[in-house]
């Protein structure tokens, strides 16, 4: 993309309130080089929310509003950040209206149906990214479910379709409001922003593939899988953070668990350094993966012990200070449950060469993606 085209990202708030919380989010939008625009159309009643003619009227008003922005911003990218009713309008205008694309989706407090076909949108292309925050404490999904017809519970249930595009993120305790707040601006929602989140997934992609067809070309390595991961180092922190839904994995058995999504990383990972597990990779795993701010990295727990080796490359911003270490990216092998464990080792250890090559050359790639963010 010319860097001279800014991004553009657009907030609308949901019922009963004027979106103070578009207020609070648009600096830091502006901050990272995105143009802010809060979408306002106005206070909208419960007897309003109830009634189908009105929901019409600001469904039609949300698409003259966003045609008119994707006129005054005519060749740059436009994401939505939507909270309540606003995922509704937000929803419907894709189902709606096929002459818009978006770059990113992000949701919160969304009432927008859990079998919402996401699936066909992304395949589309007409969004090339999805990101559904979920509260489980949320009362009015479940609501809106039972009163406003094609309305759902995909703000306390989540969406049923699976897409690497489609990032889902869970907090058990929050509530309808609750991810309005310093720290869910900062590590959830603006990486979400700043960054094209579809380049980096097919990036991350592509080396994972390089590295299955690699392991495939060893003896000892059959049924070996492999993990992919982004990291980022927050910019008051030392340690290192897994970017928010950007992993990848050969098979659903590679998949991280909850609880192994979110967590930090030791600086020293990030200079290219070969762990061999077990010894265990060395990072401390978070007991409650979406309150990053009680990871307690002094004290490292033990992680996956199917994890043969670990392959780490540092990211720097391209054009910075040399030797600055802003991000890595890892790759992770694993063994599978039928072969010995222990040969699979060995078979990847003689590996560890191109692998380390692979990764040089990946981190290279990424950084001029993720270099906005990092």
């Amino acid at each position: 993309m010319n860097p001279d085209i800014r991004p553009v990202v657009i907030t609308l708030h949901g019922i009963r309130t004027r979106g103070a919380w578009q207020k609070e989010i648009a600096p830091r939008i502006a901050q990272y080089g995105m143009i802010p625009v809060l979408l306002d159309y106005g206070y909208f009643n419960l007897f309003q929310f109830l009634n189908p003619w009105a929901r019409d009227g600001r469904v039609k008003w949300l698409r003259d509003e966003v045609a008119q922005v994707v006129r005054d911003y005519p060749h740059a990218p436009v994401s939505i950040v939507a909270h309540s009713l606003g995922t509704y309008l937000v929803a419907r205008l894709i189902e709606e209206e096929r002459a818009f694309n978006f770059e990113t989706i992000l949701f919160s407090g969304s009432i927008v149906r859990t079998d919402y076909d996401w699936i066909r949108v992304l395949e589309a292309n007409r969004v090339k990214y999805v990101a559904n925050y979920i509260a489980k404490n949320d009362i009015w999904p479940r609501l809106a479910s039972r009163v406003v017809r094609g309305a759902g519970r995909a703000g306390v249930d989540g969406f049923v379709a699976q897409h690497a595009s489609l990032f889902q993120h869970t907090h058990s305790q929050y509530g309808h409001s609750d991810y309005f707040n310093p720290h869910t601006f900062e590590e959830l929602w603006l990486p979400k922003l700043v960054v094209s989140q579809r380049r980096i997934l097919d990036a991350l992609s592509v080396m994972l593939i390089q590295a299955s067809e690699l392991l495939a070309t060893q003896a000892g390595t059959c049924g070996c899988m492999a993990r992919v991961r982004l990291f980022y180092k927050p910019r008051a922190t030392a340690a290192f953070r897994q970017f928010p839904g950007m992993y990848i994995a050969s098979e659903n058995a590679a998949k991280y668990t909850e609880a192994e999504l979110d967590y930090v990383i030791t600086p020293e990972s990030a200079q290219g350094a070969i762990v061999t597990c077990p010894p265990t990779f060395q990072a401390a795993f978070c007991n409650a993966p979406s309150q990053w701010a009680a990871i307690d990295h002094t004290a490292p727990c033990i992680g996956r012990p199917d994890v043969i080796a670990s392959v780490a490359a540092p990211l720097s911003v391209p054009g910075g200070a040399p030797g600055r270490v802003v991000g890595m990216v890892s790759l992770e092998i694993l063994a599978d449950q039928i072969h010995t464990q222990s040969m699979q080792a060995l078979g990847v250890s003689l590996l560890l060469p191109q692998l380390r090559e692979l990764m040089g050359a990946a981190s290279f790639a990424l950084q001029f993606f993720s270099g906005d963010w990092l």
